[in-house]
């Protein structure tokens, strides 16, 4: 079953306004800001350091910046701002209506004490709800080569850093770069993972303090809806009296990301007792020299690998292919583990190779990840990466 994380990110991004965060608040490194460079972890935006700013500004000393690091800069006509892209009112997925409780036409909270009585009627197994008591004001810089060239230049050692100084265990592509947000003052946020057809939730409660703002599933649903809900600020957070609120709650990220093209290159399969044997070598070649098939010494062609299809174990070469004279050259994936050989039809043995969940198998889809696919598919063999910002979505996104 999909957690409430992933559902909500999933419904929200068909909204088309940038990335939806589960936990919106800033976390202890602070609120998100133009040229943060980081990660997305259960929904939540975590910084490394700020690309924008110098090494010696408090925002990076923290942690630090990486080796041979330069700020980026850009012009002030780049970044643009846009007050109250989101009104203060729900914005739901799709598959979700909303009706005032008291039967009003205006769904808005243009009183930010007034009650917030919401129903919220859903035409699909699951539902997700964003309820903004302020406005979301947003801001972005617009698209930049002198920026996707930074990224290009330097996307490979904020993944150094990442690894080396965080300790982080993830993919080179889980880095990105923030290039916008839309934030908000007060928030609350829900997502229905299952059984939620032709079910109700409803909001209510005064809004503010926002702690007193809750979700419900009627008594009837309340056995099959799997529902759950956050609300932000936290009560101490939350200016009181007349005091203008801080508007640091990140509800949408607009980012940009890279991703390589990925090669397999060739690799000698350990089996249970070490190292395959390999033939002699021969004056041409060293023991260092990879051995094609036929017992050329040379690289190994691409056209000479067979990519592995799920399920599917990797065999020796179509000649000489028996486990005590050849060896085994096969192109294995970075996620892939090798256990003990096991026999195969044909009486040989073949080393089993095992998928092992990687970092996104926990992670809501990022539809960057289909349209960089869809980048480098149709690019040509030369092309190394391609890079994409959320905007770019908007030509490939369903309706």
């Amino acid at each position: 079953m999909e957690t409430a994380c992933k559902v909500y990110t999933k419904l929200m991004l068909q909204r088309g306004h940038g990335y939806p965060l589960w936990e919106p608040e800033p976390n202890e490194a602070g609120e998100v800001l133009i040229g943060d460079v980081g990660y997305v972890l259960d929904g939540g935006f975590y910084r490394l350091f700020n690309a924008t700013l110098a090494a010696d500004h408090p925002v990076n000393a923290r942690y630090g910046v990486p080796d041979g690091y330069q700020p980026f800069t850009y012009p002030e006509a780049l970044l643009h701002r846009r007050p109250r892209i989101l009104e203060p009112k729900p914005l739901c997925s799709k598959n979700v209506v909303a009706f005032s409780v008291e039967a009003s036409a205006d769904l808005g909270f243009s009183n930010p004490g007034a009650s917030g009585g919401v129903r919220f009627k859903c035409s699909d197994e699951q539902a997700a709800i964003l309820v903004l008591k302020r406005p979301g004001n947003r801001e972005v810089l617009h698209p930049c080569r002198d920026l996707t060239q930074y990224i290009l230049s330097n996307h490979q050692s904020w993944y150094t850093f990442a690894r080396d100084v965080f300790r982080l265990d993830i993919a080179e592509d889980d880095i990105i770069f923030v290039s916008g947000s839309i934030k908000t003052a007060e928030w609350a946020l829900a997502a229905a993972t299952h059984r939620a057809r032709e079910g109700e939730v409803s909001f209510g409660g005064e809004f503010g303090p926002l702690a007193k703002a809750t979700f419900s599933v009627p008594t009837t649903r309340e056995m099959s809806m799997s529902l759950e809900h956050r609300t932000g600020p936290h009560s101490s957070a939350l200016v009181a009296g007349n005091e203008e609120p801080t508007y640091d709650q990140c509800v949408f990220l607009h980012y940009y990301k890279l991703k390589r093209r990925k090669i397999l290159a060739p690799k000698v399969i350990r089996a249970a007792g070490g190292r395959l044997p390999s033939p002699p070598c021969s004056p041409r070649s060293s023991p260092d020299t990879e051995v094609r098939e036929g017992g050329q010494p040379g690289p190994l062609r691409s056209s000479e690998i067979e990519p592995l299809t799920e399920g599917q174990h990797p065999k020796t070469p179509a000649t000489s292919d028996t486990l005590n004279n050849s060896p085994v050259l096969e192109a294995i994936s970075a996620d892939s583990v090798i256990s003990s050989p096991s026999p195969d039809a044909d009486g040989g043995i073949s080393p089993v190779v095992e998928k092992i969940p990687s970092w996104n198998n926990y992670q809501p889809k990022d539809p960057h990840d289909d349209l960089l696919d869809y980048i480098l598919a149709r690019s040509g063999p030369h092309t190394s990466c391609a890079i994409a910002c959320d905007q770019d979505l908007g030509a490939v996104q369903p309706v």
